[in-house]
């Protein structure tokens, strides 16, 4: 659910990210879908709204991790191709910085903006393994 609790956002295993507007009365029928996008190239993994609402990001098995502009569903940012699924995204809790955590146990910190990277964390095993 968006911050505000206004919009629902899904991903689904046919590449879609989909978002319906709720109703008042959040009766079964009565949520319109407003968007319908082809996001990735793979299944849809996770997805987070930034604090504000006004970002969605995304991440898929096709390895690849986008942020939106949450208005109009339009990409804003792809980021670099991931070492792995990204089961693990949220924003900071102004929403300048996108934690990203993968099954290989690395976790990279991302600014929110420009997607450059602030640093990333290597999972014990992998740090003994290159050292």
């Amino acid at each position: 659910f968006s911050p505000d609790g206004k919009r629902l956002a899904a991903g689904g295993v046919d590449n879609r990210i989909r978002v319906w507007q709720i109703s008042d009365e959040a009766r079964e029928t009565t949520n319109p879908l407003l968007y319908s996008r082809f996001g990735h190239e793979g299944a849809i993994l996770k997805l987070a709204f930034s604090p504000d609402g006004k970002a969605l990001a995304s991440s898929a098995d096709d390895r690849t991790l986008k942020l939106w502009d949450f208005q109009d569903m339009k990409e804003r940012l792809l980021l670099e191709r991931q070492s792995d699924w990204v089961p693990g995204l949220a924003f900071n809790g102004d929403g300048t910085v996108l934690i990203v955590g993968r099954l290989d146990g690395n976790i990279t910190l991302y600014e929110a903006e420009g997607g450059k990277v602030i640093v990333t964390h290597q999972a014990p095993e992998k740090m003994a393994a290159s050292a």
